[in-house]
């Protein structure tokens, strides 16, 4: 429930697309976030506490986590707001930003299915990399195909 309360409070506050200040409080915070959790991370010697397992996060992860959110808001702002000359990544960015909650479900029911299929602790980091990679792509993919079904039948 953390992140969907974080988006709920962000999201009044980057309603404004022209307060710069708000998204440089953000990296602010972002890597403020990112700093805690990997201090925690690397000197709390609680591994539950602190990594959690594979059902639940510790609360370093969620430091980790939220910092780069935080981080990635703006960065993905300022690449929209320079990317408008290349309309491909400034499309991506927008169906991104239009699509977030169909993408979420449909990825999370590829990474649930892609547990079951592949394992959870059973992979190296570089094969998981590139299953996620694939999932993200897949996951693309198939909001696309939805968001063209969509607007078709209605």
């Amino acid at each position: 429930m953390v992140y969907p309360v974080l988006g709920m409070v962000l999201s009044r506050f980057l309603l404004n697309p022209k307060d710069i200040f708000i998204f440089k409080k953000l990296l602010i915070v972002g890597f403020s976030l990112i700093f805690i959790g990997a201090v925690l991370w690397t000197q709390v010697s609680n591994a539950i506490i602190v990594q959690g397992d594979y059902h639940r996060s510790g609360l370093a992860v969620h430091f980790v986590i939220t910092g780069f959110v935080l981080i990635w808001l703006p960065l993905c702002k300022a690449v929209f707001n320079q990317t408008q000359n290349f309309s491909f990544i400034h499309n991506i960015l927008l169906f991104w930003s239009k699509n977030t909650t169909v993408i979420y479900f449909i990825q999370w029911v590829l990474y649930g299915w892609g547990i079951l299929i592949f394992g959870c602790e059973l992979l190296t980091a570089p094969v998981s990399l590139f299953i996620g990679l694939g999932m993200c792509l897949l996951s693309h993919a198939l909001t696309m195909i939805f968001v063209k079904l969509k607007e078709k039948y209605q």
